[in-house]
């Protein structure tokens, strides 16, 4: 079946110079065949594949199997005369497993020879039990499988100490040792295993040839095939072959390649069974033509983090957007896409014209209140009710209330009409008698918010002016000039009492006459109390008119800069009460002239 025997590996091969033979040490190699992969309980692991995976840290596995091979090494010589070097072994295949970190599982196996027959090299026969080569490994996974199945790729390395025995073709004679890489492919029910090394043993050399091969150096790979039943139940094929280096090596033990049919069956609690059947391929020293093996185990079954790659806290198993992160809007947040919340945009228009100045305000979106100029666009959650306002000016506004649609964006007007309310002048003398001849003028910011009738007929006028904040004048011919201050509110009725004085100020002549003089304490510039109260009612009066004109604030006094102090106090008190400062101008005009008593005049410019 084998082929052991070439010119160069034979130790009872006849010398053909007078050189004297070296004494020959003990020979052999490792000629069981089989070495079991520590595996944790998943039943898509094979036997004798170490099968890449992200693992569970602090996981473990026990395991062994119970094996019969009939005849792992048959050497046939060049005759054609075969010897069963090693037959019937009977193993116990022990193998343990830790993983310290997720990334890296640490191995230790061994084969118990419980009985096996062996002929050395020199045709000592032996039988009885004995240990194999007891072997440390540790396998870093590279890539992990996803939780979905996929591709998996690790580095393996192992070391093999030379507890068994050569001579019988239990063990390694040296230490010996392999590094490789191993990967898997998980579709569905189906995975894909396989492993590649390179194995390096002791062998002889060439200055000691003629002499039994001790094995050397291997390149090793290996194939498997399992399907998942059911989750608790994988069956599979594998197969391994081990190629000599040295072609010496090879042609006195070939090539030794074997297939196995394999079944694994895991329980609830962590134990699982399993079993094979090998058969032996070709004439390769370790191929036995039959090999039987039965075990069980417990283990952790290997349960890695599952894989989040875009790190939006949704697993990839259950991601629709596996690479892209979800966004978190209130809108299939479960999905893990990011979704793209649909928007209602807000346009203020007056007449049908969009309006820039507009102020609009939306509240009810996830945002809070949103402002803007002329429109606004919110985002949001389908289904959320959104409430708009919009104003022009003072008076002119819209409200309308939205949803946010289902999909893509929607636009609502804000349609802007001036908001009113009402005004009712009430105007009498100090004797409460109704005047007429009433003039009423209100002082509006906004031109479109004025009302188009401010008639006032038998002391009584009603207005429609529109919302906001209003001034309101109220006088009559020989009468002193009402004004009222207050904010309109759409809807209200605002009542303005008016009960005039005959006038203290008037206008005549180009210029403001009062009826009490402008006057200060002593020489200096500062105003009486009195006169301050009637700069008031100029301030009432110029307010009052359609068209406020300029006016010349002249003053006299001690000296020049007494009189220029006078003008500057009477334009300051008239700007605190109203007046734009940009309509006044203050004149000191030096010392008083003879005959003249009023030391205050206040010109209007024509």
């Amino acid at each position: 079946m084998l082929s052991l025997l070439t010119s160069l590996a034979l130790a009872q091969t006849t010398p053909t110079d007078t050189t004297p033979t070296t004494t020959v040490q003990s020979y052999g190699f490792d000629g069981h065949g089989f070495r079991l992969a520590d595996t944790d309980a998943d039943p898509r692991d094979p036997m004798q594949i170490y099968r890449p995976g992200a693992s569970t840290p602090l996981s473990f596995s026990l395991g062994g199997l119970v094996e019969y091979a009939n005849r792992p090494v048959v050497f046939e010589d060049a005759a054609g005369v075969r010897t069963s070097a090693l037959s019937n072994v009977a193993a116990l295949n022990l193998a343990g497993g830790f993983v310290p970190v997720g990334p890296l599982r640490i191995d230790v196996s061994m084969p118990v020879y419980l009985a096996s027959s062996s002929v050395d090299y020199l045709g000592t026969s032996s039988s009885g039990a004995g240990v194999g080569d007891l072997r440390a490994s540790a396998v870093g996974t590279v890539i992990a499988p996803g939780d979905d199945g996929g591709f998996g790729l690790g580095l393996l390395a192992a070391l093999d100490l030379p507890t068994g025995d050569a001579s019988r073709y239990l063990g390694t004679d040296g230490p010996a040792g392999l590094a490789g890489v191993v990967g898997t492919y998980e579709q569905d029910a189906l995975t894909a295993s396989w492993q590649v090394d390179a194995r390096f043993a002791p062998n002889t050399t060439a200055d000691v040839r003629p002499a039994p091969t001790r094995g050397g150096d291997t390149v090793d790979g290996a194939v498997a095939l399992s399907y998942l039943v059911d989750e608790a139940l994988g069956v599979g094929v594998e197969a391994h072959v081990a190629f000599p280096i040295d072609p010496v090596v090879q042609a006195a033990i070939g090539i030794p390649a074997e297939a196995m049919v394999t079944g694994r069956y895991r329980t609830a609690s962590g134990g699982y069974g399993m079993a094979g059947l090998g058969f032996g391929l070709g004439s390769g020293a370790g191929a036995s033509p039959i090999r039987v093996v039965v075990g069980g185990g417990f283990g952790t079954v290997s349960e890695p983090e599952p894989k989040d790659a875009d790190l939006d806290g949704i697993v990839d198993k259950d991601d629709a957007c596996p690479m892209e992160a979800e966004t978190v809007n209130g809108l299939m947040d479960e999905d893990g896409c990011p979704d793209v919340l649909p928007t209602v945009t807000f346009v203020a228009k007056l007449d049908g014209v969009e309006q820039a100045e507009a102020e609009v305000k939306v509240t009810g979106g996830p945002a809070g209140e949103v402002a803007e100029k002329g429109s606004v666009t919110v985002s949001g959650p389908p289904g959320t009710r959104l409430e708009a306002t919009a104003q022009l000016g003072a008076c002119r506004r819209a409200a309308v209330q939205g949803v946010v649609p289902q999909q893509e964006g929607t636009t609502l007007d804000l349609p802007l009409a001036r908001a009113d309310g009402t005004v009712v002048v009430a105007v009498t003398d100090v004797a409460d008698r109704p005047l007429d001849g009433v003039q009423v003028r209100y002082v509006i910011p906004d031109e479109a918010c004025r009302p188009a009738d401010v008639s006032v007929r038998g002391g009584r006028g009603i207005h429609t002016v529109g919302v906001g904040p209003i001034k309101v004048f109220v006088t009559a011919m020989g009468y002193d000039v009402f004004q009222d201050t207050f904010d309109l509110e759409p809807g209200q009725q605002k009542l303005v009492t008016a009960k005039l004085k005959p006038t203290s100020v008037r206008i005549d002549a180009g210029q403001i006459k009062t009826n009490q003089p402008v006057s200060f304490d002593g020489d200096g510039a500062t105003l009486e109390a009195r006169s301050v109260t009637t700069l008031d009612q100029v301030t009432s009066l110029l307010l009052s008119m359609d068209v406020m004109p300029k006016v010349t604030v002249q003053a006299w006094g001690g000296s020049k800069k007494v009189s220029e102090d006078r003008a500057k106090a009477v334009v300051a008190a008239l700007t605190a009460s109203g007046v734009p400062p940009e309509l006044l101008e203050a004149v000191g005009k030096g010392s008083l002239p003879r005959g003249q008593t009023d030391v205050v005049r206040m010109l209007i410019a024509e």
